[in-house]
């Protein structure tokens, strides 16, 4: 009897290490605005720059790619956001008070495949580029995590910590001191 049951949890712990990895993640980023910081009012013309598809699979690594359309999906959180706080927006840079363009090209996501355990890495990078008519800025911002899970990772895990690491990027660019200085500045 204790043989079965030490066979049937084996085979059960096997299949669980044997199912596959996600190669995809969704992207969904939660958008939180400081308070005070942004003064409303601007209409903006806001651009999304989606991460490059990552390299081919080895023995070792599996990069991941968005399995929704990342700029689009990044652009309507942050219009969202931006649009409750009394923002307006426009897709002609002459009509707009500032244009933003968020670049996350060089994001990137994979997946450290080693024998009983999985490292999810996300190395983020966002440029942030805000124009106004006159006059342009642009920052940077870096952000890499990291999750090690027992066996092989899944979706969600994958999901939620790109999903994370986006999310702070944004909300690091959204209530940096300079961002927010030329945002609030009169034309």
């Amino acid at each position: 009897m204790r043989t079965k049951l030490l066979i049937a949890g084996l085979t059960g712990l096997l299949l669980t290490a044997c199912a596959s990895r996600p190669a995809q993640y969704t992207v969904d980023p939660e958008v939180q605005l400081q308070d005070q910081q942004i003064a409303p009012g601007k209409t903006l013309m806001v651009s999304v720059v989606a991460p490059e598809p990552g390299a081919a699979e080895t023995d070792d690594k599996v990069a991941l790619s968005a399995d929704n359309q990342f700029d689009k999906a990044v652009k309507t959180n942050l219009v969202k956001a931006l649009g409750t706080r009394g923002f307006r927006f426009s897709a002609n840079p002459h009509f707009s008070d500032l244009t933003m363009n968020l670049d996350f090209s060089a994001l990137k996501v994979q997946i450290n495949k080693q024998l009983l355990r999985d490292t999810l890495e996300v190395d983020g990078h966002l440029t942030l580029e805000l124009g106004r008519k006159s006059t342009s800025f642009k920052k940077s911002f870096q952000r890499k995590q990291t999750l090690t899970v027992a066996f092989r990772s899944d979706y969600a895990e994958a999901t939620g910590l790109v999903n994370e690491v986006v999310s702070n990027l944004l909300q690091a660019a959204l209530s940096d001191t300079e961002v927010v200085a030329f945002i609030n500045k009169s034309q």
